[in-house]
């Protein structure tokens, strides 16, 4: 019976992710973001399971952000972290922090990375105020965010053949 109420306490599995209401015979009920889900308790034997009751609850989250090529990721990153460190929920230590994770086809893609300590109360919606206020920021120092552009050519196409002309 401990391990029920341990294992009640928070529990997060791939998919969905949420606290444990009830454990049945055939199926659990956990409460998400969106409501409630049920889990046939063959995913919990099944499928990797997270517990989140332990000891230490801060929770990493992550977000990802691409600016224009030309863009100074040095001078920048120290930037996003700090503003990252101004947003409700998020631990000032440790610390938010700012990594150029890739060159993508469209721009530097940066990735930033926080803690909070109550992830009952969701990711998502401190992810959201952590993205707006990443916005603001950028639209404030006039930096670009890169969307896909293609360049289509065509080729020409042989002339018609006029009328009266025989090939």
């Amino acid at each position: 019976m401990q391990n029920l109420k341990s294992l009640q306490q928070a529990l997060t599995e791939l998919t969905p992710q949420g606290a444990i209401i009830e454990v049945a015979v055939l199926a659990g009920s956990l409460a998400v973001a969106y409501g409630e889900s049920i889990v046939p308790n063959e995913m919990l034997i099944t499928q990797r399971v997270e517990n989140l009751s332990l000891a230490d609850r801060n929770v990493l989250v992550s977000t990802v952000v691409q600016v224009a090529y030309g863009t100074d990721p040095d001078a920048l990153m120290p930037e996003l972290a700090a503003v990252t460190r101004t947003v409700p929920r998020v631990l000032s230590d440790p610390g938010p922090g700012v990594q150029l994770s890739a060159f993508a086809p469209d721009g530097l893609k940066l990735t930033l990375s926080f803690w909070i300590a109550d992830p009952e109360n969701g990711q998502g919606n401190v992810r959201s105020a952590v993205n707006l206020a990443l916005l603001q920021t950028l639209n404030a120092r006039g930096i670009e965010i890169p969307y896909p552009q293609r360049v289509f050519h065509t080729l020409a196409s042989p002339p018609a053949p006029q009328p009266g002309n025989s090939a």
